[in-house]
């Protein structure tokens, strides 16, 4: 799995958000990086490597999730927009 296998969904998500929910064009670039790191998590960390979008469960999730507290030493505020960009895509 690379970023080119969700390139295009990414592409598209983030346009959706600034086009039709009017999100700011920082708060784009902030959900667009969240994006990246999970996508990078699942890429290079994660035990297992879904292979497609619909092959990410809840247990990659609960990963990456640990991988933000562990290994990034990310707060609160950090964790809470990442699962918001998450949840949203």
């Amino acid at each position: 799995m690379g970023g080119d296998l969700y390139c295009q969904e990414l592409v598209n998500f983030l346009n959706y958000l600034e086009v039709e929910k009017g999100f700011s064009p920082g708060t784009v670039a902030g959900y667009r990086t969240d994006l990246l790191v999970f996508f990078r998590f699942l890429q290079e960390v994660a035990e297992e490597k879904p292979q497609k979008l619909q092959e990410i469960e809840k247990k990659h999730l609960r990963a990456f999730l640990a991988y933000l507290k562990r290994e990034r030493n990310n707060g609160p505020a950090a964790m809470n927009r990442k699962i918001a960009a998450l949840s949203s895509f």
